[in-house]
């Protein structure tokens, strides 16, 4: 079992381990803390803090991604 703080932790694992087959992964749900299959979750990305900054949160559907990301959209650092 493998246990990761933010998705973007979980990402770079992925890609870094493409060989290797996961039984199952489970993601919180940003809004009901319910853990969700991640075959079956969206995930946004947003400006709210995650632990690593990535701003990646797993949500049911693509409804609540697009609440989510509404509510706490992505900003841009203008020089």
């Amino acid at each position: 079992m493998r246990k990761f703080d933010d998705l973007s932790c979980l990402e770079g694992y992925r890609n870094s381990h493409q060989g290797e087959k996961a039984a199952v992964i489970y993601l919180k749900d940003y809004f009901s803390d319910a853990w969700i299959n991640a075959d079956s979750c969206v995930i946004a990305k947003t400006s709210l803090a995650t632990p690593m900054g990535s701003g990646l949160v797993a949500v049911a559907d693509s409804g609540m991604a697009r609440q989510i990301q509404n509510q706490y959209p992505l900003t841009t650092l203008r020089n």
